[in-house]
């Protein structure tokens, strides 16, 4: 697990930050919607309160020993050029889709606040002793040309926990909020599962925001509110209140897609929507004279 700190300086008590979470992009496979992840980038990179943190699976990291390799499921980018380049990138397939997503997050990597693996580029790294994800993270710092942006992109193994600092300009106000992002883990065949795994999440977490993945169901929780009392000073008349929310970033892959048969749909999965999440964090609402951080999601056409 990773625990950084990242730190905001908001222009007044209205200021946001926008955070976007890109995971199971999978580039690579035949069926991974690039367009609209490449038009979900340029969304980020137009927005001046933009960050992203990536959650892992961001290639789909299949070697052709592996069980599910089927080069009819390839995408034809693979395929381009001259018999010798084609062949060279045949020598490694995962090296050349590190290269792909690279390429596709180069507008954004100065935004980025950390990245999990997921357990494609694990396999990979504990099975072929090869770790693609670093890999990204290191092509990603490439893209940035200052070494504050740099510092942000670090490898956030499986789970992470990042505490966003916030102050205000010309004001003394602090605020805090928790997130916490992991790639996740178990299955998500039924219209439950996916709720029934961020409710275990959020269960036993003081985060304030939960982000995973891997089930490529895309699913948002509605706000979960505790309830308390000032532990100082005068007891006040009425509790005190903070809210947690949670959700699971979906995919970016067509389960049923023309051409080749894939091993999403020879598995007959539920069809799942490609949407970009919007994360709003407000860290200096006020509410019946409380500082709340407040957070609200977006739904991104892509």
């Amino acid at each position: 697990m990773y625990l950084g700190d990242r730190f905001f300086e908001m222009s007044g008590r209205g200021g946001v930050i926008n955070l976007y979470p890109i995971g199971d992009t999978q580039i690579g496979a035949y069926h991974c919607a690039e367009g609209a992840l490449r038009k979900f980038v340029k969304h980020i990179a137009d927005d001046p309160d933009g960050f992203w943190v990536g959650g892992g699976d961001l290639i789909d990291a299949i070697k052709p020993s592996d069980f599910r390799n089927d080069i009819n499921t390839l995408p034809d980018w693979m395929f381009t050029g001259d018999a010798s380049t084609i062949k060279q990138r045949m020598n490694d397939i995962c090296q050349q889709q590190v290269q792909r997503v690279v390429e596709i997050l180069a507008p954004i990597a100065p935004k980025c606040l950390g990245l999990v693996s997921g357990n494609h580029e694990d396999l990979v790294r504990k099975k072929y002793n090869h770790d693609y994800h670093n890999d990204i993270v290191a092509g990603l710092r490439s893209c940035c040309e200052t070494k504050a942006q740099q510092k942000n992109i670090v490898d956030m193994t499986d789970a992470s926990v990042l505490r966003f600092r916030c102050s205000r300009k010309k004001s003394s106000s602090k605020s805090t909020i928790t997130v916490f992002v992991c790639h996740g883990a178990g299955g998500g065949r039924t219209p439950g599962a996916e709720p029934n795994h961020l409710d275990k999440l959020i269960k036993n977490k003081d985060f304030d925001l939960i982000l995973r993945g891997h089930s490529h169901s895309y699913c948002q929780m509605p706000p979960s509110i505790v309830l308390s009392v000032n532990k100082q000073g005068k007891l006040k008349d009425e509790l005190t209140f903070s809210m947690k929310r949670s959700a699971n970033w979906g995919c970016w892959l067509r389960t049923w897609a023309a051409g080749p048969a894939t091993y999403d749909s020879r598995a007959c999965y539920d069809a799942k929507p490609i949407i970009g999440l919007k994360c709003r964090l407000q860290p200096f609402r006020e509410i019946d004279g409380n500082n709340v951080p407040w957070i609200t999601f977006e739904e991104i056409p892509v």
